[in-house]
């Protein structure tokens, strides 16, 4: 199994980091981060699901995403508007459907972000196949 890659993507105006996993398989990227960190985050589930978004508590404005390398868009999404959600809680940013500008800038940063990282492995994983079947 290859190495997970990391990346670190840096959320200035809230003071905020996304340490980004993209990985082979959740599962075994989230038995390796329990290893790693030895209790400092607490996990909800086993890592089975597309991704997985971990946080300490009390939130300290570092935040975890473990994708798989080839994720769709919609898992990218949905695991960032986790961090969404946290980054702007913890900054005491309010939001609701009448005031969600910083919101929506927000989420779409993240996404733009992770995803411009995921999509690289996505546009490999697609040519080595269509090289496969030639």
């Amino acid at each position: 199994m290859r190495r997970d890659n990391e990346y670190e993507i840096r959320v200035d105006v809230y003071g905020a980091v996304i340490k980004l996993w993209l990985t082979d398989s959740v599962q075994k990227a989230h038995k390796r981060f329990r290893r790693k960190f030895k209790g400092e985050y607490d996990f909800d589930g086993e890592g089975d699901a597309g991704g997985l978004f971990i946080h300490s508590d009390p939130d300290d404005k570092i935040y975890y995403l473990i994708l798989e390398r080839t994720s769709s868009v919609y898992y990218v999404a949905h695991e960032c508007l986790h961090v969404t959600f946290h980054i702007l809680d913890i900054c005491g940013v309010e939001y609701d459907s009448n005031n969600h500008e910083a919101f929506t800038y927000l989420h779409g940063y993240i996404v733009e972000q992770v995803d411009k990282r995921v999509e690289r492995f996505r546009r490999k994983y697609k040519t080595t196949k269509a090289n496969e079947n030639v």
